[in-house]
């Protein structure tokens, strides 16, 4: 069975008893010339440590493996996690039965996904928390959400973390119709190298810092801090090097809201 093939995998499905579930937002990837344009962005290499992120019924899993990479797919879902080695064979693949943001890596990976659009967010400051690990990151999204990250203004705080922590890009979109179920909105591969050099000594607690500010995005920061001598802007209004010369001043000054 070739899960990139609509044609063999609805059939696979049927007999295994599995439909698409969309409360794990599953949407297959089905377009094999899309699935070996994300591999040859990826640049990924034979032998390649390269870490999987919800595979299903494995179409980008297969075309990894062809790709000579050696894969770790983590799958929350038990039914797909124990069909995938049967329709995969290859001693380059290994499957763990796990929730992603439960997984704790402990190796470095190239990582190569289509991931859960619902849980996006939290995939990708999971990615951020260990990014000594994840020197490459692709991951296909919905295209209005890569385009948000991108977007300087208004900010979010997603926004800012992959700001601070990666040089990002939308390598290219992909259709609706490369996808089964096809969902409602274009997607798009947002590639993700991380940085070298981070702005900051001290990232998990500037990124503290940022996700305090935007619990209260409403707020005028000097109303958020209760420092009149600071700005009244709001935090979506700011970019990235204001946030960094704001948390040194307030940490300069012993004024940090957090430890």
């Amino acid at each position: 069975m070739d899960p990139r093939k609509l044609s063999e995998l609805d059939p696979f499905l049927k007999e295994k008893g599995l439909k698409p579930k969309k409360s794990l937002s599953q949407n297959f990837l089905i377009d094999t010339n899309v699935l070996k344009k994300i591999v040859k962005t990826a640049g990924i290499l034979p032998n390649e440590q390269v870490l999987e992120i919800g595979p299903g019924p494995g179409g980008l899993t297969k075309t990894l493996i062809e790709a000579g990479a050696i894969v770790t797919a983590v799958e929350i879902d038990k039914k797909y996690a124990e069909l995938l080695p049967h329709h995969i064979k290859s001693q380059n693949l290994t499957v763990i039965c796990k929730d992603f943001l439960e997984f704790i890596p402990t190796s470095s990976y190239t990582v190569v996904a289509n991931i859960p659009y619902h849980i996006s967010t939290s995939i990708i400051e999971k990615l951020a928390d260990h990014i000594d690990l994840f020197p490459k990151i692709f991951l296909t999204v919905q295209k209005e959400f890569a385009e948000r990250l991108l977007c300087k203004k208004p900010s979010s705080a997603i926004s800012i973390f992959i700001d601070f922590y990666f040089d990002a890009s939308i390598s290219f979109t992909i259709s609706k119709d490369c996808f089964y179920p096809k969902p409602k909105v274009p997607s798009a591969v947002l590639a993700l190298i991380s940085k070298k050099t981070l702005p900051l000594p001290n990232p998990k607690l500037f990124i503290t810092f940022i996700k305090y500010l935007f619990q209260h995005r409403r707020k005028m920061i000097k109303s958020i801090l209760k420092s009149s001598d600071l700005t009244e802007a709001r935090p979506e209004a700011l970019h990235l090097e204001q946030f960094i010369q704001l948390f040194l001043f307030l940490q300069k000054e012993k004024r940090l809201p957090i430890e």
